[in-house]
């Protein structure tokens, strides 16, 4: 899951970064080992960083480390276990990942009626996000005008601060590409497109627009070129893979399909090595930034994703110079090779 990928980055950048010591909230003590075990694996062999683990009844101990970061929207209920300590005490600062679910709306929601304070903040990964939750408050804050006559309404700020990953990590060379082409039995000519997350079409991305158009493009190569389509992901049910694998063998039926386990790290860094484009046709609500864009940019990859939810996966992309979305053509030489094909239309 990409809050997983970027709770693991944030991590890493503690472990790896300039810090004499770092404090970490473990509410359940018996998680203390565990986190101890995992998060000293991250810290490099040289280093030295002095760690302090604490409960809710040391919370107040997160004002010497700037203030308390929480890796989720709930501001409202961490404020309620800061208010033992006073509500000016230290600062409390949240993250965003998908704004769609109920519990999230909730949360965001609990802005005005628990003790988030105007020091607080909330991370907005995308201006999308933002734009959503800006819709909630606003309903919020009109809810209880009409209600309560209230006139003022202190919030936390929002500030939209994008996710990031560790670049060095994707920095593959020509003999890494080679070998897991060769593995994957993939000719030196041929084109190799990837898409990185979960294989799901109502949580994340219908893939007929992407098999439509390699079908297409297909067509235009020469004759001994093959496409190659590498679905680095997980399926949630066994009805969702048939699915997949169904489609893909009516609408692209001269694309070879390669479905690989992306959950483990080893693999889908291969196939990342392997490829020559990124693909992410995102179309789902609940998309609010986009991790692996990132690292398809951060491999070396021409990046082709949806303009899609006011642009949250857009937003991620950085094409200089800006190029409309709607339509893409590619003609990008990617490291050795000349790739020139077709025009995708991904509206």
């Amino acid at each position: 899951m990409g809050r997983h990928a970027a709770g693991l980055s944030y991590l890493r950048a503690i472990a790896e970064g300039e810090y004499d010591s770092a404090g970490f909230l473990i509410p359940d003590k018996t998680h203390n080992d565990n986190f101890i075990k995992a998060f000293s694996q991250l810290v490099l062999k040289d280093k030295k960083l002095r760690v302090e683990i604490f409960n809710h009844d040391k919370l107040s101990n997160s004002n010497k480390y700037g203030g308390l970061f929480i890796h989720d929207p709930q501001i409202g209920n961490f404020g309620l276990y800061r208010s033992k300590f006073g509500n000016s005490s230290f600062s409390i600062v949240g993250i965003t990942h998908t704004t769609m679910s109920m519990g999230v709306i909730n949360f965001i929601s609990d802005l005005y009626s628990k003790p988030a304070m105007e020091w607080d903040a909330l991370i907005c990964t995308s201006p999308s996000v933002k734009s959503s939750i800006m819709k909630i408050v606003d309903y919020q804050e009109e809810f209880l005008k009409n209600k309560f006559q209230a006139k003022k309404f202190p919030r936390p700020q929002l500030p939209i601060i994008p996710l990031g990953i560790h670049s060095r990590d994707f920095n593959f060379s020509l003999s890494q590409r080679d070998n897991a082409r060769k593995e994957m039995g993939i000719n030196e000519d041929d084109v190799v497109l990837i898409f990185v997350g979960r294989l799901s079409f109502h949580a994340k991305a219908h893939p007929f627009a992407m098999y439509k158009a390699l079908d297409y493009a297909s067509k235009k190569l020469k004759k001994d070129q093959k496409i190659h389509l590498i679905q680095a992901g997980w399926f949630p049910n066994d009805f969702i893979e048939n699915v997949f694998v169904d489609e893909a063998r009516q609408v692209c039926p001269d694309v070879i399909c390669h479905f690989v386990d992306g959950r483990k790290n080893n693999i889908k860094m291969n196939s990342l090595a392997a490829s020559d484009i990124f693909i992410s046709l995102s179309d789902n609500f609940q998309e609010t930034f986009g991790i692996t864009p990132l690292e398809g940019m951060a491999s070396n990859l021409p990046v082709i994703v949806s303009d899609w939810n006011v642009g949250s996966v857009s937003n991620t992309a950085i094409f200089d110079p800006p190029i409309a979305l709607s339509l893409i053509h590619i003609s990008e030489p990617t490291r050795r090779y000349a790739i020139s094909y077709a025009v995708f239309c991904l509206k």
